[in-house]
């Protein structure tokens, strides 16, 4: 089933048709075209601090520095990257308590068996 679901939408996606239409027998049908990325997160890191630590606000009338190199580091970082999770056993090497700064919002229970 899973090959000839497939192979349908491939041959769909062939066709190129409008993102959105509406077809007799079926009705509204969304066509999506999607690209898996494979990130060189190494390198992203590198050129995005490199480039935040020259991004720093100044102010156009008076040359002021408005915010310090980390502040810029920072501000581009959180425009440019979103943080799904923290990792815990480095925050508390850091002596950070993780346990501070989340909040509960659901419990799921779950079993892992292991061979």
């Amino acid at each position: 089933m899973r090959l000839w679901e497939r192979d349908v939408i491939d041959r769909i996606h062939e066709l190129d048709p409008p993102y959105e239409a509406i077809y007799a027998g079926f009705g509204k049908a969304t066509i999506n075209k999607s690209k898996g990325k494979r990130w060189d997160h190494e390198a992203m890191w590198n050129v995005l601090v490199a480039r935040a630590r020259d991004a720093r606000l100044i102010d156009k009338e008076t040359g002021e520095v408005l915010e310090s190199e980390g502040q810029a580091v920072r501000r581009v970082l959180e425009q440019c990257a979103y943080v799904s999770y923290w990792r815990l056993e480095p925050l508390k090497e850091y002596g950070i308590d993780p346990d501070e700064y989340y909040e509960t919002t659901s419990v799921k229970n779950a079993v892992r068996i292991q061979n």
